[in-house]
């Protein structure tokens, strides 16, 4: 908070007059008779009326309010005028007063003329630099800089001068702290002041001086200063205190990147909007108390997370406007950064900011995606775009994205709502580097739609990014014209994609370059619909209105109950191919196991894709794990229910700009005629044995291997387990010779979910509820096989049952999601003998690579032609 300190000696003997353009009054500030006086007076009213007012306050000094003491009336040359004293404003020390009858306040009333109260004349000043308003926002701590924000008038904030005091107890006097002591006339310029340890317990107060820069040379103009207190006494950081971890990275690996180095972190701040509803205090976040939930105590650990990283880019999502403005701006401006908030759309006070060093690079051009309109069907009138440079809708669909997407969305009428619902939003930024032997950098900073049933949102938004992001580097392209190296491109964000339940098809288009109409996620979209599921309550509880979307937070919701056959799922999709000419490749390779963490849930969410082309990842930040975090997020220490992703990447050599270069193509569309990207990162091949871990991000490389006819062993809810593609005949006669199990003993099929059911058994005769609360488990259905199932023949043939299970292991689930179909699974044991449920029980037959383990964790091998393999441990023997 901010108090205005009381006018110096000097000061109560001028007029003050505030005057914004603009603004239809003025403001007169002087001392009447002892008494401050503010009048507030229309600029184009006649000078008569205010000098008739001031002649009554000098008639009746003390009317309406208190005296002030005598020995300040003594120095008030206004407080000892008589009654009949004259006033009048001169437009000069020896000129003679203006007309009151004919000019106006707005013409009297400037600098240089002076106001004549009796014999007293006080020099008017008018819009000298102001403070309007002085905030230090948080709470304070050691080791974190408390940035005071003003809000100035008639000044430049380059110009202020910053005084920083500590009262440490049990002392009752301010002391001064920091600065520089040469400074002419006590006047300091370092603006944030970090507290140190021996402030621990003391009140912090900051002491600012309105400066605005003289012209030609002339010296500045200082206003009247303004102080403000910190919040509350100086704490100790958090992270010092006993109790669960922050992000613990060891210095050497913080200092700052020089090129080509480029440190990237994309963080998902939480907004307090959704850290303050009573659901999210009592049920997501029960675990915090909800002192640590506040804005005062979460925001100063954020940007002092920020500045520990010195990354050179920071991609920000779930930001309140007020803390961009308040503290992350100019915090981090202060330290040398410079940043853009983008609010998403719609009502809510949230969205993304980018920052980036700006000693590196500098601001060549912005452009902010609205996804509503990117995808509206129908031409808008012609508009001139906003401040921000956003998109304007100037084409119809067809024309923008062609015309496969065009008539997808024609006919699915719910999901082409639902894209003018979301309030989704992506930041452009085109980056040029200081040296001009660098690589321009094109930046997309985004936060994708959360909701349960609706990941084929997510896919069409993570494409029309990638393809505008390809349009706005083209027409940017005489910008970076003369940099040397080609520009590159950088995609991230909160994607709200993890892999507990397969690739999503968002990663799969950015880590393949092109996503197939069969794409599972495709048909894990056709049950979302914007009036009945959209509006439903999400994880978090939080309504998703008619407009604008909330965020929910947390688990996965139920699966609805399956009861009719599914469509098929090439009916559901479309072919997609990435506008960029490469796949991009994910910092960290997918193998980090969250970076979201909360009661409920956990799962990587937030990603830095970039083009393997120009760079390669050479450092992974450490994270904390589950048990270094100790408990659920956010915590005293660990503001977020995210943690940050950081990633060193270097650029590589021999880039240089090609004569002719055309740049990123634009035509990356929706239609089986698009081309398609060349994807250099498919899965390893089937026969390449070696121990994998069963972890989310091997989930493809499973997939791949089933698809291509193999066997693997890996671990499910209850024993380790042989699986082959349930669809493949050469897949399901594999597993029973590796088993050595007769083709006459069935075996039972695992699906992803229950939405699959009806399509391999009929289900719709079971009790309502009664497949949600056995499944996902333990428990093994035996139900009718339908006669058009999507199976191998020879997959129990002859046999009219068939065994469904969906066990409760999110990797056995994410397969057969990945894969697309059912898995055919049996326990990784030879026929007749006794159960692997350890590995030192499990060993591979002649023939198979399959999974190794340790003691309840799993290591995955591939199928292939080769000898015995004994696994002890987990290590190929």
């Amino acid at each position: 908070m901010a108090s205005a300190e009381q006018p110096r000696s000097d000061e109560a003997h001028k007029v003050v007059v505030k005057s914004v353009p603009g603004e239809p009054n003025m403001t007169i500030s002087l001392t009447v008779g002892g008494v401050q006086r503010h009048l507030q007076r229309p600029k184009e009213e006649l000078l008569e009326k205010p000098l008739a007012r001031l002649h009554a306050n000098l008639s009746a000094p003390g009317k309406g309010k208190k005296h002030k003491g005598r020995s300040q009336q003594a120095t008030d040359p206004s407080s000892a005028q008589p009654a009949s004293a004259s006033v009048a404003v001169l437009a000069g020390l020896t000129q003679p007063s203006l007309d009151a009858s004919s000019v106006t306040n707005e013409a009297a009333w400037v600098t240089g003329h002076i106001l004549q109260l009796g014999e007293a004349r006080l020099p008017i000043l008018r819009n000298p630099p102001l403070i309007a308003k002085l905030d230090v926002y948080g709470d304070a701590f050691v080791g974190i800089p408390l940035v005071p924000v003003p809000q100035l008038l008639f000044a430049d904030e380059d110009a202020c001068s910053w005084e920083w005091e500590v009262q440490r107890p049990p002392a009752s006097v301010w002391t001064r702290v920091g600065g520089d002591p040469a400074c002419s006339a006590g006047r300091g310029v370092q603006r944030t002041y970090i507290p140190t340890p021996e402030d621990v317990g003391a009140l912090v107060r900051v002491r600012c001086t309105p400066g605005r820069r003289g012209k030609g040379g002339a010296a500045p103009t200082w206003g009247e200063a303004a102080l403000a207190v910190a919040g509350g006494r100086v704490q100790p950081h958090p992270a010092t205190q006993p109790g669960p971890a922050k992000v613990c990275i060891p210095p050497a690996r913080l200092e700052a990147t020089v090129p080509p180095r480029l440190r990237v972190v994309s963080y998902n701040i939480l907004a307090d909007q959704y850290a303050a509803t009573e659901r999210a205090k009592s049920v997501l976040f029960g675990h915090c108390p909800e002192k640590y939930l506040r804005p005062m105590h979460r925001r100063p650990l954020i940007l002092g997370q920020l500045l520990e990283f010195q990354a050179d880019i920071l991609c920000l999502q779930e930001v309140d406007e007020s803390a961009f403005r308040g503290l992350l701006e100019p915090g981090l401006r202060d330290a040398g950064y410079s940043g853009v908030y983008t609010n998403k759309l719609g009502k809510v006070a949230e969205g993304e900011a980018a920052f980036f060093r700006s000693e590196r690079y500098e601001l060549a051009a912005r452009r902010d995606v609205d996804f509503r309109a990117a995808f509206l069907a129908r031409r808008e009138a012609d508009g001139p775009e906003d401040a921000a440079g956003s998109m304007a809708t100037r084409s119809p669909l067809s024309e923008r994205y062609g015309p496969a997407l065009a008539a997808f969305l024609e006919a699915h009428p719910s999901l082409r709502e639902a894209l003018q619902r979301v309030g989704t939003v992506a930041q452009l930024l085109l980056l040029r580097p200081r040296d001009p032997r660098h690589a321009p950098l094109c930046l997309v900073n985004t936060h994708l739609f959360f909701h349960n049933d609706a990941p084929h949102i997510r896919t069409l938004h993570t494409w029309a990014a990638v393809k505008e992001a390809c349009a706005f580097l083209q027409e940017s392209a005489d910008l970076v014209k003369d940099c040397e190296l080609e520009p590159t491109l950088l995609f991230c964000g909160d994607m709200n994609s993890d892999l507990n339940d397969g690739i999503p098809g968002a990663l799969q288009l950015l880590e393949t370059g092109q996503l197939g109409a069969d794409y599972w996620d495709w048909e894990a979209g056709v049950d979302f619909d914007w009036h009945r599921t959209g509006k439903n309550k999400g994880n978090s509880g939080d309504e998703i209105g008619e407009e604008d979307e909330g965020e929910p937070k947390g688990g996965p919701a139920p699966l609805p109950e399956a009861a009719a056959v599914r469509p098929d799922p090439a009916a559901c999709g479309l072919d997609l191919s990435l506008a960029w000419p490469r796949p991009l490749r994910p910092a960290g390779d997918l193998q980090a196991p969250f970076s979201n963490y909360v009661s409920g849930y956990q799962g990587l969410l937030d990603y830095v894709w970039y083009d393997p082309a120009a760079l390669e990842c050479v450092d992974v930040m450490p994270t904390p794990s589950a048990a270094e975090l100790g408990s659920f997020l956010p915590s005293r220490s660990l503001p977020s229910d995210h943690l940050p992703v950081v990633f060193d990447l270097s650029f590589l050599p021999s880039r240089a700009r090609a004569s002719g270069s055309q740049g990123p193509r634009v035509d990356g569309g929706a239609s089986p005629e698009s081309p398609r990207c060349v994807s250099t990162q498919g899965p390893p091949p089937t026969s390449a044995g070696g121990v994998r871990p069963a972890a989310l991000h091997a989930v493809r490389a499973a997939a791949a291997a089933l698809a291509g006819g193999g066997v693997v062993a890996l671990p499910t809810d209850t024993l380790y387990g042989l699986a082959a593609s349930a669809r493949d005949e050469g897949g399901v006669a594999r597993l029973y010779a590796v088993k050595g199990r007769r083709h006459a003993k069935p075996v039972a099929i695992a699906l992803a979910d229950t939405r699959a059911l009806p399509r391999y058994v009929t289900a719709a005769h079971l009790p309502p509820g009664l497949v949600g609360a056995l499944l996902p488990g333990p428990v093994t259905l035996l139900l009718e096989r339908r006669a058009d199932a999507p199976l191998a023949p020879g997959l129990n043939r002859g046999t009219a049952s068939l065994g469904v299970r969906i066990p409760d292991s999110a990797f056995v689930r994410a397969v057969a999601r990945q894969l697309g179909g059912a898995l055919a699974l049996t326990s990784a044991n030879a026929s007749g003998q006794t159960s692997s449920v350890a590995v030192t029980e499990f060993q591979v037959r002649r023939g198979i690579l399959g999974v190794g383990w340790g003691e309840r964790e799993a290591d995955m091998l591939w199928s292939g032609d080769g000898g015995g393999t004994r696994l002890r441990n987990g290590v190929e023997g």
